[in-house]
């Protein structure tokens, strides 16, 4: 019993230890990234999941950018992120759907950890 004990008290008194090393992080810290999000909808408001977003740089890359192209697909709520080098710099954000019209957009990130937001209204493709 006294093992377990002295067992248990070592164990915890490592944990501590070790989590006193790492980094604290604060909400003070400044980001490394600035970030492009939005929402996709269809033409009738409601949200469009699965829709597939493209975000590429729009022009000659800024020095310190590294993004080329980065893909994802809008959540249940139509949503999408990205995450970009906080430099000033322009993207062009590309929305398709099955069924629907493609669209895009032009954004850009002024400099620093900031948020931009694009949102979409994808209408129906039309059946000739």
């Amino acid at each position: 019993m006294v093992a377990r004990f002295l067992t248990l008290a070592l164990c915890l008194t490592l944990a501590a230890l070790a989590d006193s090393k790492k980094p604290k992080s604060t909400e003070s810290s400044t980001q490394d990234y600035a970030v492009v999000a939005g929402t996709v909808f269809r033409d009738n408001g409601f949200a469009l999941p699965e829709a597939e977003v493209t975000l590429e740089v729009d022009g000659p890359p800024a020095p310190k950018s590294k993004v080329k192209k980065l893909k994802a697909l809008s959540s249940l709520r139509g949503e999408f992120t990205f995450r970009v080098p906080p430099v000033a710099s322009k993207y062009k954000v590309t929305v398709s759907a099955k069924g629907f019209r493609m669209a895009e957009k032009v954004v850009e990130v002024q400099g620093g950890s900031e948020r931009v937001d694009a949102t979409f209204n994808l209408s129906p493709e039309s059946k000739h």
